[in-house]
């Protein structure tokens, strides 16, 4: 399969060559999801499906683009590409563009161990089962449950791309994510809720089942009775979860894309030390 998609990666960069790209960079990619959702016994959601894409960046006499398709059949592609082309001929030149430099590429292409092959063929629809089945009776397991929705989300994707400088790279990838999602009855009329959920690439690094429903049962015990705390100034202590979503606010505006066209609160201080006032 990841062979096809290489194949069409490669016939897109020569056809956006034959069209006038001075470079072209081709990536092709198929993804195949499901979810399963099951709240208070039953299912409530079951979505399975396939998407291809193809995503192309073009650099044409100086100027440069980046756009998306879905539609592969040959003749849509075809077309997809000469307007892709035109598109970019009528943007204003940008000189901070260009291709990445052949001398950067590997020789050899490293195989990245992201695909799961106990997973190649998907979940089974019993395995996808016994997971929500289980992740809910463990989060059941209070006197003031009101109502559990657990989920399990699969996906496996496969990429391939091409450049017209020499570069060719496929990467085969699994995800599992297991979640559940707690309401318990507060006091009065107040309701409690939180959750928990893990990731994994491989099914085997998952914890299991019971252990993410019971942590999502724990997690939403802690707020029964809670209230909203004082204003003051202290020392701020931040849930783990929230950790990834702090970083990825410091490292966006550090891409050279974001400093390059003035977006980035970062730009200046690169060298410079910040001194604190305690």
């Amino acid at each position: 399969m990841v062979e096809t998609l290489e194949i069409l990666a490669a016939e897109a960069v020569d056809r956006a060559k034959s069209l006038g790209a001075n470079e072209a960079f081709v990536a092709v990619r198929r993804r195949a999801s499901t979810e399963l959702q099951r709240r208070d016994g039953k299912t409530e959601r079951l979505v399975e499906s396939v998407s291809r894409s193809m995503s192309v960046q073009l650099w044409v006499d100086g100027r440069y683009s980046a756009q998306t398709t879905t539609d592969l059949r040959p003749d849509a592609v075809a077309a997809f590409l000469t307007d892709a082309i035109a598109l970019t001929r009528a943007l204003e030149p940008d000189p901070h563009r260009a291709i990445t430099d052949p001398a950067l590429y590997p020789s050899t292409v490293p195989v990245l161990q992201t695909d799961d092959p106990a997973l190649g063929g998907g979940m089974s629809p019993a395995d996808r089962e016994a997971w929500v089945v289980t992740l809910e009776e463990a989060a059941r397991k209070h006197e003031r449950v009101i109502s559990v929705t657990s989920n399990l989300s699969y996906e496996r994707s496969l990429a391939a791309c091409v450049t017209s400088n020499g570069f060719r790279g496929r990467n085969l990838g699994t995800q599992v994510w297991p979640s559940v999602e707690v309401t318990l009855r507060d006091e009065g009329d107040k309701r409690a809720a939180d959750g928990d959920y893990a990731g994994a690439r491989f099914l085997a690094d998952l914890p299991g089942a019971g252990a993410i429903g019971e942590q999502a049962l724990a997690m939403t015990v802690a707020r029964l009775g809670s209230a909203k705390g004082p204003t003051t100034q202290g020392t701020m202590v931040v849930d783990p979860r929230c950790a990834a979503n702090l970083v990825s606010r410091l490292l966006q505006p550090a891409t050279a894309n974001a400093i390059q066209q003035g977006r980035s609160f970062w730009t200046g201080k690169i060298g410079n030390k910040v001194v604190s006032d305690k």
